[in-house]
């Protein structure tokens, strides 16, 4: 018996190894391709490392046609520990730009009975706040999720069933690494598509928040942000950092520090007007106080983990404050 088992009741400690014993775990070639270890049919979880585990949801905004993400960031980083990603994918249809929704939550503990308790806060504290200022969310039954990252893989909406994918070898054919085939320095060639995969390379202290106006431009858009409120530990950790390096160095007025990362696959079915619209992308950036660099040689693992929501890990992590990263939501 765990030392820490003293202390709890008979009736927690089966509860506890009830929910740990609920997971499910994948084939052993999901498990060594995926790194998919297991997953959780009735809270929808998927457990893809050894102390990993990803939620995902849709989101909505009920009140308007598209998202606040301004309102939206600043709700998730006020109330949640957890990292969390926000992915967006757009799609021209009839000259209008169609957009899909969807956030992530990252736990990372040692047993799936954490997990489960945290999931009932966030869906007994977070949700029903986030419901109050507008949005509409919902969890994606695993079945849902490889619809949709077979959607964003293959353009194609299928109806998949994850038990079978789960059990088998069948997942290959829908979710197998992309093998994207490079045309020139920073553009590849996938499916029918040029694409070009960028990540957010460094953020002015005053930034006028990012132009999404110029998505518009461009056929298809697969984008994600990851941000993960530091504790206080982490600051303090991070402040005895900077201050061996910079002996001048305090954080007087305690700012609140954020990890956050952004990557971009943009895809067009011309590449002509792919680079015009980079062109313009990449200007009107840097006018806000914004500099985008290519994925050099990280293509596939950008592309493979935007389309499956963070399951497949990939981030460009850097620190800045709080305010800076929900300032990039900014509407101008």
């Amino acid at each position: 018996m765990n030392i820490n088992d003293k202390a709890k009741s008979k009736e927690e400690i089966r509860r506890e190894r009830l929910l740990n014993g609920s997971l499910i775990p994948s084939a052993k070639k999901m498990q060594k391709d995926l790194n998919i270890l297991a997953f959780q049919k009735e809270d929808y979880i998927v457990k893809n490392g050894e102390r990993d585990y990803v939620a995902i949801f849709s989101l909505k905004l009920i009140e308007y046609p598209s998202l606040n993400f301004n309102s939206l960031a600043s709700l998730l980083c006020a109330n949640l520990a957890q990292r969390f990603r926000i992915s967006s994918f757009y799609q021209k249809v009839d000259k209008k730009l169609k957009d899909l929704y969807f956030l992530s939550i990252f736990f990372h503990e040692d047993a799936y009975y954490i997990v489960h308790d945290e999931l009932e806060k966030l869906k007994n504290g977070l949700f029903p706040v986030l419901t109050k200022y507008g949005f509409q969310i919902a969890p994606l039954s695993l079945s849902d999720i490889f619809v949709f990252w077979n959607l964003n893989m293959n353009s194609e909406m299928l109806s998949l069933d994850a038990k079978n994918i789960f059990s088998s070898q069948n997942y290959t054919s829908y979710f197998e690494k992309p093998k994207l085939k490079k045309k020139e320095k920073i553009i590849f060639e996938y499916k029918d598509n040029y694409c070009v995969a960028l990540k957010l390379q460094s953020m002015a202290p005053e930034t006028k928040g990012f132009p999404f106006e110029n998505f518009k431009d461009f056929h298809k858009i697969f984008f994600t942000s990851d941000t993960w409120k530091m504790t206080e530990d982490d600051m303090k950790v991070y402040d005895r950092i900077l201050r061996s390096s910079f002996y001048s160095y305090k954080n007087e007025k305690n700012i609140e520090l954020v990890n956050f990362s952004v990557s971009l696959i943009l895809m067009d079915l011309d590449r002509d007007r792919l680079l015009r619209s980079l062109d313009s992308l990449y200007s009107k950036c840097e006018e806000n106080g914004y500099i985008l660099s290519p994925c050099f040689d990280e293509e596939e693992n950008c592309f493979y983990s935007l389309s499956s929501f963070g399951i497949i890990r990939y981030l460009n992590m850097h620190t800045t404050e709080l305010k800076q990263a929900v300032s990039f939501y900014e509407e101008k």
